[in-house]
């Protein structure tokens, strides 16, 4: 029992010695420093009529920049009521007549959005140039960091949520 008592306390004695401190490192280099991830909102106004096809594609405004992982949501601006007010839809926005559906729709890429119908049952028969001329949206560019816990289908929500303030035109 003493031998075991002995290679006890020798093992503490020697678990608890420290050894003469190693030269200091190297010194990293500065990186670069990382880049602030901002939210944008843009507001632009196209016509989707039948002498361009329904669709209009468009560059991003100067100073607005789209990474391959953002997050990009359109609303489209719905005037209701005789008195003007209106509210932001969220894309895609289906709308049904009697015998045929249509919908506005986006697709994006880093270097462009794109806005445009689709339809079925011989919508394009139904529309005229006025339907869809000056046609106003709103898209929001969110980076992949900020969208949990955002309401993607409220414009307000989203605006409020990541404190955008201000929004681009890009007519």
């Amino acid at each position: 029992m003493k031998k075991l008592f002995y290679l006890v306390v020798f093992s503490f004695v020697i678990i608890s010695c420290e050894g003469e401190q190693g030269p200091p490192g190297q010194d990293g280099q500065d990186g670069q420093d990382g880049q602030m991830i901002k939210p944008q909102a843009v507001e632009v106004t196209v016509d989707l009529r039948g002498v361009n096809g329904y669709y209009e594609f468009l560059e991003y405004p100067d100073g607005v920049s789209v990474e391959e992982s953002d997050v990009i949501m359109a609303f489209q601006k719905v005037v209701y009521g005789v008195n003007g007010e209106y509210i932001w839809e969220p894309l895609p926005r289906i709308l049904f007549g009697n015998s045929y559906t249509y919908s506005y729709l986006y697709d994006y890429d880093p270097a462009v959005i794109s806005f445009f119908i689709d339809g079925s049952n011989d919508w394009r028969s139904h529309m005229t140039e006025e339907m869809n001329a000056g046609l106003i949206f709103r898209y929001v560019i969110i980076p992949t960091e900020l969208i949990q816990g955002v309401d993607t289908t409220n414009y307000d929500s989203i605006m409020q949520t990541l404190n955008i303030k201000e929004i681009k035109s890009l007519n």
